[in-house]
């Protein structure tokens, strides 16, 4: 009897020893004190409602949808009443709206008739609107990082900027070629400005897009035009830093980590099972801590130069795991986190086609790629490039010289 109460007081003394977590780390406790949690910002209220009827105004229709999500934020069965579909501004479609770094696309564009279209009530009503958006000086994400988090309709202000870059080319071909280049080293700026402001990682890609965008359309309209351009500088440290999106993606995973404590559902076995035996093998602190080494090599990572990145590329930054006291933890933590490279990588790409284009008119052949000094140019028919240590599936180290 005495043998058998000292091996119950020894497997319960594991059990309950299995049961501690860890603290959070100083690095979980510093990504997520990145994430502020404001309740007003003009720019996000305006963004998140840009699709509203002309009759509505953004920002109200913002601030509406605004206060719906905190709601779903609080009860992720809420039902959001989302603004009618019907009521929303019509959103550009057709070939004046290809993506950019697709074959033909630039050329249709140039070789468009765009007097009529231009002229469209709806294109005045999303032009009107981009205009005022460039004038905030501020944003800041109000939604909290979730699964569940709804984005601004990035897809209308894709559209407003291009109907800007439509409204230069017209200009352009109107003989107009240096109020063109002007308009576009202004939007060029512009963008810049949000690229710099923007707090999570798919706001940073978008507005580097754009302004990837606009960089090309100048170059054509220099090479056409025979004007010189002025040079156009790399990315800023507050440009290329994802350290604050890194934290957001950090804080997603954060909450959704967390949540799974004792969570029966992680063996799909019902809500009967006990939770003591779920911590045994996932503890959430222990996995969020392996995250947070990940997500602020990242952030570290991006600040990188060019040069530098490209040597760690595929290198190992995965955070510490233990098998034996959080199995369930490590497996998550190996599976769940993409190639965020990828994205690292269109910032360095970016800077590649700012040298190119810098040295376009003054002898290309000399340009000095950003990865790798000794590698020289790329010349094909109607775009030159540099290699770099990722694929480039939007020509972002390349700058168009002809259509």
């Amino acid at each position: 009897m005495k043998t058998l109460i000292v091996i119950l007081l020894f497997v319960s003394t594991l059990v309950l020893i299995a049961q501690i977590d860890d603290e959070l780390s100083s690095q979980s406790n510093e990504l997520m004190a990145y994430i502020e949690t404001p309740v007003y910002n003009e720019a996000y209220f305006y963004l998140l409602g840009f699709y509203a009827n002309k009759n509505d105004e953004p920002a109200d229709v913002g601030k509406a949808l605004f206060k719906q999500y905190q709601q779903l934020e609080l009860n992720d069965s809420y039902q959001v009443v989302e603004y009618e579909q019907a009521k929303k501004l019509p959103l550009p479609s057709g070939e004046l709206f290809c993506r950019a770094w697709e074959e033909g696309c630039l050329a249709l564009l140039f070789s468009s008739d765009l007097s009529d279209e231009l002229q469209q009530t709806d294109y005045q009503e999303l032009l009107a609107r981009v205009n005022h958006f460039h004038q905030f000086n501020h944003y800041q994400t109000l939604t909290k990082p979730l699964i569940t988090e709804v984005f601004p309709p990035l897809q209308y202000l894709r559209a407003a900027e291009r109907i800007k870059v439509l409204h230069a080319i017209k200009a352009h071909q109107a003989g107009n070629s240096q109020g063109a280049i002007t308009a576009l080293q202004q939007q060029l700026a512009t963008l810049r400005k949000f690229l710099a402001l923007q707090d999570n990682l798919i706001g940073k890609v978008f507005f580097l897009m754009e302004a990837a965008e606009v960089v090309d359309v100048l170059s054509v309209i220099g090479a056409q035009s025979q004007l010189n351009l002025d040079t156009i500088n790399t990315l800023s440290h507050e440009e290329k830093d994802l350290s604050k999106s890194f934290a957001r993606e950090f804080a997603m995973s954060f909450y959704m980590l967390k949540a799974l404590d004792r969570d029966p559902e992680i063996f799909h076995l019902g809500d009967d099972f006990p939770g003591w035996i779920t911590r045994i093998l996932y503890k959430p602190n222990m996995t969020v801590n392996a995250n947070a080494s990940v997500y602020t090599q990242l952030g570290q990572r991006s600040l990188l130069t060019p040069a530098q990145f490209a040597k760690t590329t595929g290198a190992d930054i995965s955070g510490s795991k233990s098998f034996i006291r959080n199995y369930i933890g490590s497996v998550l933590t190996d599976i769940a986190l993409p190639n965020f490279d990828e994205y690292i990588a269109r910032f360095m790409d970016f800077d590649a086609k700012v040298t190119l284009f810098n040295h376009l008119y003054g002898g290309v052949d000399k340009a000095k790629s950003p990865y790798d000094k000794n590698e020289p140019p790329i010349k094909a028919a109607k775009r030159v490039c540099f290699n770099g240590p990722l694929q480039d599936d939007y020509m972002l180290r390349c700058v168009t010289t002809k259509i």
